[in-house]
C-alpha cells in the first residue's frame, strides 16, 4: 500500500479529476452554442478523470503480488524523487532526509536525532490515524454504525483464539462484539492500548483509506472533511462544485502546486515511517550498554566528579581572586615607592640649594620648609612602602599556596576523571568497535548520571550502526572539518562532534549548546 499511495498521491492527481470534469463541462457549453449559431465542428474532450482512490487501488492491485526486493526498490525509487536527492545517496542519506521531513510536517524538535524523530514520527501519526478514526466511527449513522459492527464483529469471530484474547486485553472489554470495541474506540480516554488491536478489530482498510484522505484533505485544501467523503472516498475536491469551484481549483494548483506536494510528500513519509517502525526496534526500545550498571553506583560517580570540579573551580576562582588582591597591593607598593623616590629627589634638591652662599634669608626659610616637608612625605612613603612590602610578601605566599591546593583538588578531579574514563571506555569498546573517543568526550560523560548515560548510549548506537555515518551529521564544520550532530539530554541541548574515515567513527567533542565550539 505504500508505494501504491508513494506512486499516486500528488496534487495534480487529486485536483485533476475534478479540473477535467470542469473542462469537459465547460466544452459541452461551448459545443451547445456552436450548434446554437449553426456550427457543424464539436470540440473533442478528455474525460479521463481516473479517481484518486481508484488509482491507488489499481496500482496496490499491480504491486500485490511483487516481491519484497521489486517493493523496496519501488519505495525507494519514489523517495528518492520526492525527496530531491541523487539516485546514488545512499540508504542512511535518504532515510535521514524522509525522517527530517516527516518530522517538519509534524513540527518535531530539531533537537533529536534521526531515530528519536523517527519514533516521534510514528507516535504523532498512529495518534492521528485513531483520532481520524474515532471522527470517522462517530459520524456514522446508526445503520451504517451496526453495518460496522456486524463487520466488526464477523471479523473477530474468524480471529485465533490468542488473538481474540488480545484483543479483549488491549482494549479492555467486558465481551468481545463489534459493539463493545467500537464503544472502546469511542470513548474519550479509553482503553485504547495500541494500534495492532485495531487492526485485528478489523480496522486495517480505515487506516489506509485514511492515511489518503488526511493527506490529501489537509494539506491540499486544508480543510475536515464530512464523513461521507471518507466513506465513498470520492475525490478531494468533491466539495468544490460549480464554475467557481473549478476556478478555486486551479488557482489553488497553481499557487501552491509545489509547496503542496512537498506537504503531501511529507505526509506520506510520516505514514512510511510508521509502518516501518512497527517492523524496527526504535531508540526506547534500545537496550543502552550501561543498563546492567547500578544506577546508584553511576549516580555517585557522576556526583563525585562534579563535586571535584566544582571544588578546582572554586579554587582557582580563589587563586585568581588572590591574584588580584596581590596585583592591587603590588601596584600600591610601586606607587609608594616611586612617591618616596620623588620625595628623597626633592630632599636632595633642596639641600644642593641650600648649601649655595648667595641665598637671601627669605629664600634659604622656603627651601628649609620645602625640605621637611619632603622629608615628612618620604618618611610616610617609606613606612606606607614598608606595608605593603609585607603584604605583598603575605598574598604572594597566600596565592602560591592557593594554586598549589588548585593544581592539587584539578589533579585529583583529572585522575578521578580518567580512571572512570577508561572503565567507560572498556565498557565502550565492546558495544561500539567502531568509535574512537578523544579524552574530551569521555571525560565528559563521567559527569552524568545514569539516566543520561543511558540516553547518551542510544545515540551512540545509532550512530555506530548506521552504514552511512556522515548522513547522520547536519553538516560539515568549515574550520574543523568535522561532522556535528545535535541532541539533547534532560531537555538540555547538546553537541557531538566526530569524524569519519572508512569503517571508523571518532568522537572529537561532546557538550552542551553552550560548552561545545
Amino acid at each position: 500500500m505504500q508505494l501504491a499511495l508513494l506512486e499516486n498521491v500528488s496534487t495534480s492527481n487529486a485536483l485533476m479529476p475534478k479540473l477535467k470534469d470542469g473542462l469537459n463541462k465547460s466544452v459541452a457549453v461551448v459545443d451547445k452554442i456552436g450548434k446554437f449559431f449553426g456550427s457543424k465542428t464539436t470540440i473533442a474532450a478528455d474525460a479521463d478523470a481516473t479517481d484518486l482512490k481508484v488509482k491507488v487501488q489499481q496500482t496496490y492491485l499491480r504491486h500485490k503480488n511483487g516481491s519484497t526486493e521489486h517493493l523496496l526498490r519501488g519505495i525507494r525509487d519514489r523517495c528518492v524523487s520526492r525527496t530531491g536527492l541523487e539516485s546514488k545517496c545512499s540508504d542512511t542519506l535518504l532515510s535521514v532526509k524522509v525522517i527530517e521531513e516527516a518530522a517538519a510536517f509534524y513540527d518535531i524538535s530539531e533537537w533529536l536525532t534521526p531515530a528519536e524523530k523517527a519514533e516521534a514520527v510514528a507516535r504523532r501519526h498512529q495518534e492521528e490515524s485513531l483520532a481520524n478514526l474515532r471522527k470517522m466511527v462517530a459520524k456514522m449513522s446508526p445503520e451504517e454504525r451496526a453495518d460496522l459492527e456486524r463487520a466488526i464483529s464477523q471479523e473477530l469471530q474468524q480471529l485465533p483464539h490468542e488473538q481474540r484474547e488480545a484483543v479483549v486485553r488491549d482494549l479492555r472489554l467486558d465481551s468481545l462484539s463489534g459493539e463493545a470495541v467500537t464503544k472502546a474506540l469511542l470513548a474519550a480516554g479509553g482503553p485504547l492500548a495500541s494500534m495492532a488491536a485495531l487492526s485485528a478489530a478489523g480496522f486495517g482498510a480505515y487506516l489506509a483509506l485514511t492515511t489518503i484522505i488526511h493527506a490529501v484533505a489537509t494539506t491540499v485544501l486544508g480543510i475536515t472533511l464530512p464523513f461521507a467523503f471518507y466513506t465513498t472516498a470520492t475525490s478531494a475536491l468533491s466539495l468544490l462544485t460549480g464554475p467557481v469551484g473549478w476556478l478555486l481549483a486551479g488557482l489553488t494548483m497553481l499557487v501552491t502546486w509545489h509547496f503542496s506536494d512537498r506537504k503531501l510528500s511529507r505526509s506520506l513519509f510520516a505514514g512510511l515511517i510508521t509502518t516501518a517502525a512497527d517492523k524496527l526496534p526504535t531508540p526506547s526500545a534500545f537496550v543502552p550498554p550501561s543498563s546492567p550498571l547500578k544506577g546508584a553506583d553511576t549516580d555517585k560517580a557522576a556526583e563525585t566528579a562534579n563535586s571535584m570540579a566544582e571544588a578546582a573551580t572554586a579554587a582557582e576562582a580563589a587563586t585568581q581572586t588572590s591574584g588580584r588582591e596581590l596585583a592591587g597591593i603590588t601596584e600600591q607598593f610601586i606607587k609608594a615607592e616611586r612617591a618616596k623616590a620623588k620625595a628623597q629627589q626633592t630632599i636632595a634638591g633642596t639641600s644642593n640649594r641650600l648649601s649655595s652662599l648667595s641665598l637671601g634669608s627669605d629664600e634659604i626659610r622656603r627651601l628649609e620648609a620645602e625640605r621637611r616637608a619632603a622629608e615628612e612625605l618620604a618618611y610616610t612613603e617609606i613606612r606606607r612602602a614598608e606595608e605593603y612590602k609585607t603584604q605583598v610578601a603575605t598574598l604572594s605566599a597566600e596565592r602560591d599556596r592557593l594554586e598549589r591546593e588548585a593544581f592539587r583538588k584539578r589533579a585529583l578531579q583529572t585522575s578521578f576523571e580518567d580512571g572512570e574514563a577508561k572503565r567507560i571506555l572498556d565498557f565502550w569498546s565492546v558495544h561500539f568497535p567502531r568509535i574512537i573517543f578523544d579524552r574530551q568526550p569521555v571525560r565528559w560523560v563521567v559527569h552524568k548520571r545514569h539516566k543520561e548515560r543511558l540516553s547518551l548510549e542510544r545515540k551512540l548506537m545509532e550512530l555506530s550502526q548506521s552504514e552511512d555515518p556522515a548522513a547522520l551529521s547536519l553538516g560539515k564544520m568549515k574550520a574543523s572539518g568535522e561532522h556535528h550532530l545535535r541532541f539533547k539530554l534532560e531537555q538540555v541541548e547538546c553537541r557531538m562532534y566526530y569524524r569519519v574515515s572508512g569503517q571508523r567513527i571518532q568522537i572529537t567533542e561532546l557538550g552542551t549548546n553552550q560548552e561545545t565550539h
